[in-house]
């Protein structure tokens, strides 16, 4: 078997691939590790248990520039893609029933991100991944937070510009009471 060959290009994509990453998982206050166990033994947790982690429509927009094995699956119903939100010219659609009841067919080795309409019917779809092993993202809002940054683009930059100006950082401090808990 002869060695691989790793070229400049493809450290520069894994490297980018994994910045992403942490830039995700910094921006959603979430870590990257999965659950402590012994070497050679596995916990109850990580047997068949993928990850379901919530993205914003930023975060997608992010993904989508630099992760080219990016897979976006729009579970709406056919009708609802041609309605007035559109679709993600990227994104392939599969109703959420057809994921729910074939969850084998999704593609392995992929960055799977599902969107809907708003948001609970693609975070039904990622757990349904999740317990078949896989770990997904879904967008929180859905086509309606993209629709709102399309549109918010449009006024805001110039056409030439791809992206909106996105801060680097996400905020540092957030209440952990707030004034909706009641306490």
């Amino acid at each position: 078997m002869r060695p691989m060959k790793i070229s400049p290009k493809m450290i520069a994509a894994t490297l980018t691939a994994a910045a992403v990453v942490a830039v995700v998982f910094a921006y959603i206050g979430r870590s990257s590790s999965g659950p402590a166990t012994a070497p050679g033994k596995l916990s109850n947790e990580a047997v068949n248990i993928g990850r379901v982690i919530p993205i914003d429509v930023v975060a997608l927009q992010r993904l989508m520039t630099v992760d080219p094995n990016l897979v976006i699956i729009d579970v709406r119903k056919t009708e609802e893609r041609s309605g007035p939100l559109g679709y993600i010219p990227q994104s392939l659609l599969i109703p959420e029933k057809t994921v729910l009841e074939h969850p084998e067919n999704l593609p392995s080795g992929k960055t799977l991100v599902f969107i809907c309409y708003s948001g609970p019917r693609s975070l039904r779809v990622a757990r349904k991944a999740a317990s078949r092993g896989i770990t997904s993202y879904y967008v929180k809002g859905g086509m309606v937070a993209w629709g709102q940054l399309e549109r918010s683009k449009d006024k805001k930059n110039p056409p030439e510009s791809p992206l909106p100006k996105i801060p680097e950082e996400p905020p540092t401090e957030t209440p952990f009471f707030g004034k909706d808990m009641g306490c």
